[in-house]
């Protein structure tokens, strides 16, 4: 009996992680995609376009091999800005953004907002390594 409440403690907290992870990108387009005054079709591939555009911004934040830094700082700041509120996947874009800057005044301040944010939220999602790694980049940044 207690291992199936244990299995079925786990299983749920599963699900509303991944839920978590979905959420902050679907809750901003899915604002825009009400506010919008066209049929459905047209609003339709309005939303999905919107999808789409924060996929690659993702992509590209997270600094994938293709990407030069000044496209990873660009996609980074616009997921930030337009977070529909901070939690920690914006503490992540922080993170990522400090690591394409160039001026390390600027890397010490984002990744030091980044890792407030993740604390801040008491953030399950990144593991030690992501923090520990943040916080190697916040002493080369900020000493």
């Amino acid at each position: 009996m207690a291992v199936r409440v244990l299995l079925t403690i786990v299983v749920s907290f599963g699900l509303a992680l991944g839920a978590l992870l979905l959420a902050p990108n679907a809750a901003r387009a899915q604002d825009d995609f009400l506010d919008m005054d066209m049929d459905g079709d047209a609003a339709f591939e309005a939303f999905m376009g919107e999808i789409e555009k924060d996929k690659e911004d993702q992509r590209r934040c997270r600094g994938a091999s293709d990407v030069a830094a000044a496209e990873q700082e660009a996609a980074c700041t616009r997921l930030i800005e337009n977070a529909p509120n901070e939690n920690d996947l914006v503490g992540e874009y922080y993170v990522d953004r400090a690591m394409a800057r160039q001026s390390r005044a600027e890397q010490c301040e984002d990744v030091r907002k980044g890792i407030a944010i993740i604390e801040r939220t008491k953030s399950k999602i990144y593991g030690g390594n992501f923090l520990e790694a943040a916080r190697r980049l916040e002493e080369a940044a900020c000493d």
